[in-house]
């Protein structure tokens, strides 16, 4: 499970052949021939994370990132956001602002309190480039708690603030046949993931 950890964070060169940039495109698509070959993979490192093999992180994390606005629009206090791919986050805000200030496509800081003993990894002793990171996986829930804006670096820049929920949507993973394509686990999890809003 490490390995596969330590191959999501690897860069490769073109970017587009990054084991990261690969599955995430795939959960993008919401195909359920494509989204069902992660199942096993989240059920493992949720796996690890229950037998301690794998360590979760409690703390304000930050990251920056590409947001419809019409989407941005719809996150007000209160409501739920979910992501539906892998997130990378940082423990510290200066790494999230290298990448905002180095691609023009980016418009939002993310900044979301974690929780303990949930879905979200400390991989900082496993990333290669010191980026002090906390991975998400995908399904996360989160609360919007405040959203605000200001124009930085020549455009619009909001920042969101999340607070993460625990995640009761991973209990069908837990218990799911992992070898049974057609348990009722996976089932459920497909369709709440197809129907994610985000």
């Amino acid at each position: 499970m490490k390995r596969f950890l330590y191959l999501y964070c690897r860069e490769e060169q073109p970017s587009e052949k990054s084991f990261y940039r690969i599955i995430n495109d795939d959960l993008r698509t919401r195909d359920p021939r494509k989204i069902y070959r992660y199942i096993n993979i989240l059920a493992f490192i949720n796996q690890a994370i229950l037998e301690e093999e794998l360590i979760s992180f409690k703390g304000k994390v930050y990251r920056a990132t590409k947001l419809d606005e019409k989407l941005i629009l719809k996150l007000i206090p209160g409501t739920k956001m979910v992501n539906t791919t892998f997130w990378s986050t940082s423990k510290e805000f200066n790494i999230a602002q290298r990448f905002m200030v180095r691609n023009d496509w980016r418009n939002a800081y993310i900044i979301c309190k974690t929780v303990r003993n949930n879905i979200d990894l400390d991989l900082e002793q496993l990333n290669p480039y010191n980026e002090k990171e906390v991975l998400f996986l995908p399904f996360t829930e989160f609360i919007v708690e405040n959203i605000t804006s200001e124009m930085k670096y020549n455009k619009k820049v909001y920042t969101i603030e999340l607070t993460e929920l625990e995640n009761k949507n991973y209990v069908n993973i837990r218990n799911m046949q992992l070898e049974n394509a057609n348990s009722i686990g996976t089932q459920k999890y497909l369709e709440d993931y197809l129907n994610a809003p985000i």
